[in-house]
């Protein structure tokens, strides 16, 4: 009866601990999935701002070609 007792406790033990990694687990990835949103709009950011420098770039080599 005791060890039936004890293995109980422990099974229950157990379980809590699986319920708490799995809660962590799902919080990771939810930060996860925000951080690669941030990156991706970073990203997107980044790719705005060179194809507007090539533009200006472009606008300025046509400019001194003319002059």
């Amino acid at each position: 009866m005791e060890e039936h007792e004890r293995l109980s406790s422990e099974k229950a033990e157990l379980l809590d601990e699986l319920v708490e990694r799995e809660t962590r687990i799902t919080s990771l990835e939810a930060k996860l999935e925000h951080e690669r949103d941030r990156r991706r709009i970073a990203v997107e950011g980044v790719d705005k701002i060179l194809s507007r420098l090539e533009q200006l770039q472009a606008s300025a080599t046509a400019a001194a070609g003319s002059a």
